[in-house]
């Protein structure tokens, strides 16, 4: 299971598997908390097992990273009214089954996505640029050492750089900063 509050605080994302029949990405009302319980608003079928779900910074859209036996993928949906529509999917390339995304992460301003994945034996960091349609692949780079573990992405306020933190079997604990220009 995982889960993301709206940037306003209203709504709760929250994905999840059980089993290959219940794996759900559901929508809470968080603006009205009744006995410590957050209301289901809706439910909606997702396509694999959840690692990751986050909030695009203006609240209209919810990113999941899923895998299962065949694909790993990020999934991107819309919030209209009160129910998702999933509006883009995108297969990681070159991801077996063994694949999995570890971390991703909205810039502050919307336009791209940074997914940290492992497939073993190799660990990348690849950007994604978002229009409100569609994603594509802008940049990618496989990080050094073949056994790490991409813990935590996060980017500058401004969306100038983008950190990405892990441990490496080889060398310990890990933090790379990635300046990032728009323009390239």
């Amino acid at each position: 299971t995982c889960f993301d509050i709206s940037p306003g605080g209203n709504y709760v994302a929250v994905a999840y598997y059980k089993n290959d029949d219940d794996k759900k990405l559901q929508l809470y009302d968080s603006s009205n908390i009744d006995g410590g319980e957050l209301t289901l608003i809706s439910s909606s079928t997702i396509n694999a097992v959840p690692w990751y779900v986050s909030w695009s910074p203006n609240g209209r859209y919810v990113l999941t990273a899923e895998s299962n036996a065949t694909t790993t993928a990020i999934h991107i949906y819309e919030l209209s009214n009160t129910d998702f529509t999933e509006i883009e999917s995108e297969e990681m390339p070159g991801a077996p089954a063994s694949g999995s995304i570890l971390q991703a992460e909205w810039s502050p301003d919307g336009g791209y996505i940074a997914v940290g994945r492992s497939v073993s034996p190799n660990v990348d960091i690849m950007l994604y640029s978002f229009n409100g349609e569609s994603v594509t692949l802008t940049f990618s780079v496989e990080l050094g050492g073949t056994n790490e573990i991409v813990y935590a992405i996060n980017w500058s306020p401004d969306g100038n750089y983008l950190a990405v933190g892990g441990i490496s079997f080889d060398f310990g604990d890990e933090l790379e900063v990635y300046e990032f220009n728009k323009s390239e």
